[in-house]
């Protein structure tokens, strides 16, 4: 599915609240729409800057 660039990072944005709030893989991708893929990347981005706060 075709999303424009603020649908796009408004789905990624709920996909990283959900993320911290330790909302399943399968939740998350039929909230937002997004790819697994997606969601792995914004987990990894989180990681990233978890590690990079430490």
């Amino acid at each position: 599915m075709k999303r424009r660039k603020g649908e796009h990072e408004e789905a990624m944005e709920t996909a990283k609240n959900m993320l911290e709030s330790n909302i399943g893989m399968t939740e998350i991708l039929a909230s937002t729409d997004l790819s697994e893929d997606e969601v792995k990347k914004a987990m990894n981005n989180m990681n990233k800057k978890i590690e990079d706060n430490r």
